[in-house]
């Protein structure tokens, strides 16, 4: 149906969307149009066409989410509050729909369907929310041992002219290791969280959420320690100088947080007062005592390539942030920026600077403008 260069659409037996414009080249946006079963989210996107048709405006319409699977790996996807579930083959795409007619944005469940026994994720995502996040699977029996079997995804969404591509695979290294140079398991959980993981003596293990929506700091104890002082760990943050936790029994132990590209690391060891008094000397009186630290607590030579000492850091995330400018009474162009992110942390060897924005858009405000969208990011 086409009305004033404004057309609606339908689809077998839904209603007819809302009107869109047809003079508004580079706008993107998403229809939500239902029928008796299910709802079917599709993208449109105003454009030039190529070639001897470039001067002609061209409509495409497409799925609003394109899901794909890169593992070798069945995953199953359900959405929140259904039992319907839609399986991904291995190494395969498609276009995703939902039936809960009453659900305008999907957020989704996830698990792996065939090879392991796997339950499903302990958080649902939103597919809305641009950027990267963390999926934990938990196999079956690993709730009954307590010991962490699990298996981590990595979840990709970003968008491109009106279309929101997730993509679903193994990452090439962990979130997060937990190194336990200790004699002896300890215990780690997700503050306000109630599962808890044995993480084994003399072992480094692979560590995800188990609520990546949650609050994102870790409770620590050790299994022989049951009266241990309560210990909350930042694994987000890094920080090369020991946290040091005493125990009843006179013992004191360290906690360290390091990174190795884009891993977290949280080293778990005794605490050795000779070794940390001489990590606050010089650089020179350091690079000294790497010899000491190689032989007391069995580092690697890239271990000892990481000993770094930790002078700043500095991590801000915003919602948005929007500029609006104003001539002769009216409004000319707005600029919006969607979850800006500033990171910069420095040691006695590095410097890192890190800026990220989802969607930078510049639009041009004045009536009845051709191109109304200056720049949009895709």
């Amino acid at each position: 149906m086409c009305t004033s260069n404004r057309i609606m659409v339908k689809i077998n037996e839904s209603d007819y969307s809302y009107p869109f414009s047809l003079d508004q080249v580079g706008v993107s946006g998403d229809l939500s149009l239902v029928d008796l079963e299910s709802r079917y989210s599709i993208a449109f996107y105003n454009g030039f066409g190529s070639g001897k048709f470039k001067r002609t405006k061209m409509v495409s319409f497409t799925p609003r989410y394109i899901i794909t699977n890169r593992t070798a790996h069945a995953i199953g996807i359900k959405q929140e509050g259904s039992k319907y579930v839609t399986v991904i083959p291995a190494h395969q795409q498609i276009n995703y729909y939902w039936r809960q007619t009453q659900v305008e944005d999907p957020r989704i469940f996830v698990t792996m369907k065939e090879g392991e026994e796997m339950e499903w994720s302990a958080s649902a995502f939103a597919l809305n929310v641009l950027g990267e996040s963390d999926i934990k699977l938990v196999h079956h029996f690993a709730r009954l041992r307590g010991i962490p079997i699990t298996r981590i995804l990595k979840m990709t969404i970003k968008e491109s002219m009106g279309t929101i591509f997730v993509s679903i695979e193994f990452p090439s290294k962990p979130p997060y290791l937990i190194d336990n140079q200790l004699d002896e398991d300890i215990i780690v959980s997700q503050v306000d969280h109630d599962k808890r993981w044995i993480m084994e003596k003399n072992a480094k293990t692979a560590y995800g959420w188990d609520d990546y929506n949650g609050n994102q700091l870790l409770n620590l104890r050790l299994t022989t320690c049951p009266n241990m002082p309560h210990a909350t760990i930042d694994i987000n943050k890094v920080n090369y100088h020991d946290k040091l936790i005493s125990l009843d029994d006179g013992r004191t132990i360290s906690v360290k947080v390091i990174a190795r590209g884009p891993t977290r690391i949280m080293r778990v060891s005794n605490y050795m007062p000779s070794n940390s008094s001489m990590m606050l000397q010089s650089p020179t009186a350091r690079s000294q005592i790497q010899l000491v630290i190689i032989g007391d607590e069995g580092l690697t030579q890239d271990d000892v390539n990481l000993v770094e000492e930790f002078n700043f850091f500095c991590r801000t995330n915003l919602h948005g942030i929007g500029l609006s400018v104003i001539g002769n009474n009216c409004e000319l162009c707005y600029v919006y920026m969607a979850s800006p992110s500033f990171h910069y942390e420095t040691t006695d060897r590095h410097q890192f600077i890190e800026c990220q924005v989802t969607k930078l858009q510049i639009d041009n405000q004045t009536y009845n403008a051709t191109f109304p969208v200056i720049f949009t990011n895709k």
